[in-house]
């Protein structure tokens, strides 16, 4: 059950789906991108995106969409870190043992750690996203091939995952929520889950 469904897949649709994701609200576009902005050689007054076909702008907001998550699950990491620097604790726990007790305790500080290394991490991935001509592939990637969506696809999902990961880390640390080690590691084997599956895909393409 989506809060919002908007009808059209167009910039108009793409936008409203844009500002309800960065409220919060799950959105679905009922749609399809055979229009005409959709097969128009040049668009000049967008603004922000001088001389782009309709195909590249339909798509760079379909990638804004799916970067909202990531996003959000950063800034609420810092959110909840600065608040617990500046709330007055003395020490936050640093481990959890198989049981999911804490047996070891650090400065309140080092909250701050999570959200710092979840961001050089969200840097990252998104240079990977954007070139992913760095990385090792089984078959030659350019902007157009369509081994470039299936890969950047891929690492927005895995970005949100250890963006979400990190989250949950920083929640328990700051003792909003309890640790669990089954969550922790769903949310972390989901990631080499979703590089398989995606591997399969590319052997298409090889």
């Amino acid at each position: 059950m989506k809060d919002i469904a908007i009808v059209g897949a167009g910039p108009a649709g793409y936008s409203a789906a844009i500002t309800a994701r960065k409220r919060n609200k799950s959105v679905v576009v009922i749609g399809q991108n055979t229009g005409w902005l959709a097969h128009a050689h040049s668009i000049a007054n967008y603004p922000g995106l001088p001389d782009i076909s309709g195909h590249d702008l339909l798509e760079a907001m379909k990638k804004q969409i799916k970067e909202i998550p990531s996003i959000l699950f950063l800034m609420i990491s810092f959110g909840i870190a600065i608040r617990v620097m500046t709330g007055g604790k003395e020490e936050v726990p640093l481990h959890w043992n198989v049981r999911g007790e804490i047996d070891s305790w650090g400065d309140t500080w080092t909250i701050v750690l999570l959200p710092v290394i979840a961001l050089a991490l969200y840097g990252l991935l998104t240079l990977l996203q954007r070139w992913p001509q760095w990385c090792n592939y089984p078959c030659k990637i350019t902007d157009k091939a369509g081994a470039y969506k299936l890969m950047s696809g891929m690492i927005g999902h895995i970005k949100n995952l250890v963006m979400l990961l990190f989250l949950y880390i920083t929640l328990s640390v700051a003792q909003i929520i309890e640790l669990s080690t089954c969550v922790l590691l769903l949310i972390a084997l989901a990631i080499p889950f979703i590089i398989i599956v995606m591997s399969k895909k590319f052997e298409r393409f090889s």
